[in-house]
């Protein structure tokens, strides 16, 4: 089950909301060398799934004041093949970051512009959580508020650009 918020996957389902866990330490994928990859079963399954979906929440942990990008990286390069449009082309990203220190809140910028700007994403809201916001595995009150409003947020978000007639491809 995908501890969503306060509500939990579930309430989000019953809401009508299709909930899909990918881990990537569980659907790994195989180092990029960009022949071999696009061979790999798993990315055609996390292309699959990315392409459906009108949003997608990406949990990832801060390391040396940046965050890891594999996976899009991987599921993104493809333009070629998929005649300019990537599965993440227009949809709605929202970044779960754990970090450290407060003072690294927006190391996963880079990530959120690349997104932005090559694949015309919208990342309306982010939630950072420091150390200070950890109890065990547990988040604190403050960062399940944060947490809660963004997910809302990125609902709302997702709801309004389902309908859009416009298809965006990769372009400078």
């Amino acid at each position: 089950q995908l501890p969503i918020g306060r509500r939990g996957a579930n309430a989000h389902m019953a809401a009508g909301h299709a909930v899909t866990l990918i881990d990537l330490r569980k659907t790994p994928l195989p180092a990029f060398d960009d022949s071999q990859i696009y061979a790999d079963q798993n990315l055609h399954y996390l292309n699959e799934v990315i392409r459906k979906v009108d949003g997608v929440t990406l949990a990832v942990p801060v390391y040396n004041w940046a965050v890891g990008s594999a996976a899009i990286e991987a599921t993104g390069s493809n333009i070629a093949r998929l005649g300019l449009r990537s599965p993440w082309s227009d949809k709605v990203v929202t970044c779960l970051v754990a970090g450290g220190v407060l003072q690294s809140y927006t190391a996963h910028m880079s990530l959120a512009s690349s997104l932005m700007l090559d694949f015309k994403c919208v990342n309306p809201y982010h939630v950072f959580a420091a150390s200070a916001d950890w109890n065990g595995d547990n988040l604190s009150e403050s960062a399940l508020e944060r947490l809660e409003k963004t997910l809302q947020v990125a609902i709302q978000f997702s709801a309004a650009l389902r309908g859009c007639t416009y298809g965006s491809k990769w372009e400078i």
